[in-house]
């Protein structure tokens, strides 16, 4: 985090929503039990491959707790519908059947699951991640929507485009994200993704050779950077 002294609350370009995968059922009815104690919440869902609940902080940045059943410890990759978008409202029942201890904070081997940015130009924004980037289309909950991913995982960048064009591009003063940090498996994938700009004619970024570290922000200003575990 990084507080800013006077930070413009006008909704722009930025984060709409981030999802924490919680690493178990229990885990997620234990932060449903103990979040709705401290806070509103304002959605409880479930669709194909994944269950959850979303709650907003006080500067309006969508914060998911999910479990995903789209990854091993769930289940075998045939035994859920990867594009089944189609999500549905749910009771606090649900998510809190399997609680099995109270919540102590966020438990270990949880993880970000995904980003989901709003932006105002989404032609142009898809280029700049799938023929720049590398990302690759998956199905979507909607048509004012893209979903981006590494591999076989459902999405870990979502897009929605507001329909006002007008929307502003952030800035360093406004509230919300500042940039977020993708981690490639080696120096030779992060080369590569450097050649593959290049190759699209897009050098608004930034490289550090030495210390193997991008930076990108796009056309809507969406800080990423990409660096080698």
């Amino acid at each position: 985090m990084r507080q800013i002294a006077k930070g413009d609350t006008t909704q722009a370009t930025g984060l709409d929503h981030f999802a924490i995968v919680l690493p178990n059922p229990g885990a997620l009815g234990a932060a449903h039990k103990h979040i709705n104690q401290v806070a509103t919440v304002v959605n409880r869902f479930k669709n194909g491959y994944s269950k959850g609940f979303e709650v907003v902080d006080p500067e309006g940045n969508g914060i998911e707790f999910i479990i995903d059943e789209a990854i091993e410890q769930f289940h075998e990759a045939d035994s859920y519908n990867w594009q089944d978008e189609d999500t549905k409202t749910i009771k606090a029942e649900e998510l809190e059947r399997h609680v099995d201890k109270d919540y102590s904070g966020v438990p270990s081997g949880s993880s970000v699951g995904h980003v989901q940015f709003r932006i105002r130009d989404l032609a142009a924004t898809e280029q700049y991640l799938v023929s720049g980037l590398g990302f690759q289309i998956k199905p979507a909950a909607a048509k004012d929507q893209i979903f981006l991913a590494a591999g076989d995982y459902h999405h870990h960048i979502g897009i929605t485009l507001r329909v006002d064009a007008k929307l502003p591009v952030a800035t360093p003063t406004s509230l919300g994200l500042d940039y977020v940090n993708f981690v490639v498996p080696s120096a030779g994938g992060l080369d590569a993704i450097i050649a593959n700009l290049n190759e699209q004619g897009i050098s608004d970024y930034q490289y550090d050779e030495a210390h193997h570290y991008l930076m990108i922000a796009g056309p809507n200003q969406l800080t990423l950077w990409f660096t080698v575990a």
